[in-house]
């Protein structure tokens, strides 16, 4: 779902109609002139192929960032290895949960990870794991996070305000939807009709239809008050 405009308050960044067709990869060795063929193509920031062979394309470059989970593979791991507000390790993801209300971590996003996604020729950035928020103030077992979520709207409102002209878009984060969509260029939506069964091996499967219907219409909702656009 790609928004014609990311809030009227902010500069219009792209228009739908730019955006035709767009690639997810995760992999330093793909082909950069297959990725040429998209008009934009959502990249791991710290492991892509070479940028400077895609800059002189039409592809907007968009660059991936974690909100609320960090894989201890990062180039910035050592600066938050350790604090209290790193939690308990996602072992489905082999990731650990970031308790996103953490000052220190908004710091370390706004400073160093975003602005060095930009400097190295990014066009914008992908933020992954924003249903984290929701997890933590809700369903986390052990322990629950009150105002995740609150923070977690906050957090991206602070980047719109910080970095105005780049592309956001958000992968899912349905429960806060609406209160980000302004400061948004677009959403992708996975897991809206399969994901990923943990009980049974990481195999694939259906959701059943009140799961797939209840995304589907959460998308709709946010595409009519917003006048988004849908792409395939």
């Amino acid at each position: 779902m790609w928004f014609g405009c990311a809030g009227k308050k902010y500069k219009q960044t792209f228009e739908a109609r730019d955006i035709d067709n767009w690639v997810c990869v995760y992999n330093e060795n793909a082909s950069t002139e297959a990725i040429k063929n998209f008009d934009l193509a959502v990249l791991d920031a710290d492991a892509h192929p070479d940028l400077d062979a895609l800059k002189n394309s039409r592809t907007i470059l968009i660059g991936y960032v974690s909100l609320g989970e960090v894989g201890d593979y990062r180039w910035f791991w050592p600066q938050m290895a350790g604090k209290p507000w790193v939690l308990d390790k996602n072992t489905n993801w082999n990731s650990y949960f970031v308790d996103v209300r953490a000052p220190e971590w908004h710091e370390l996003l706004l400073d160093k990870i975003i602005p060095k996604i930009l400097a190295d020729g990014f066009d914008g950035i992908f933020l992954d794991t924003v249903d984290t928020a929701e997890y933590l103030e809700k369903y986390h077992p052990v322990k629950k996070y009150p105002g995740a979520q609150a923070a977690m709207v906050q957090l991206i409102h602070t980047m719109r305000l910080r970095f105005p002209d780049i592309h956001i878009i958000a992968n899912r984060g349905f429960a806060i939807l609406e209160q980000i969509a302004a400061d948004l260029d677009g959403v992708v939506a996975e897991s809206v009709f399969t994901t990923v069964d943990f009980e049974n091996e990481g195999k694939m499967r259906m959701l059943r239809t009140e799961e797939y219907t209840a995304n589907l219409q959460r998308l709709i909702s946010v595409k009519n008050k917003f006048k988004s656009y849908l792409t395939g």
